[in-house]
């Protein structure tokens, strides 16, 4: 006998995790395009004539770029565990529809 309550449960978290997933994707989206636009404006900073403040400046700014792309990767991986999840839950969704009973 299938579950309808079951289904329904399943379908909305299916569609909370896509949400989720469209959210998370946009902020990866943003954060990538604005780690783009510091690395222009870092190369663009590299003419200027040498000194304390440039090698302090570009020191900041490397340690900011590593920061930022280890935490777009841990983005990315939570982005992955979400798509993970959605394929479970529609497993389970999939399970839940199949009709059960003698086969005959």
């Amino acid at each position: 006998m299938i579950d309808q309550k079951k289904i329904d449960q399943l379908l909305k978290e299916v569609e909370d995790l896509e949400s989720l997933d469209i959210s998370l994707e946009s902020f990866i989206n943003k954060a990538q395009a604005d780690q783009l636009l510091i690395k222009q404006i870092v190369e663009e900073m590299d003419s200027w004539k040498s000194g304390k403040a440039q090698e302090a400046f570009l020191s900041t700014m490397e340690d900011y770029f590593e920061t930022l792309s280890r935490k777009l990767r841990h983005f990315e991986t939570i982005s992955s565990d979400i798509d993970s999840a959605k394929t479970g839950v529609r497993f389970s969704l999939a399970m839940e529809q199949t009709p059960k009973g003698p086969k005959w």
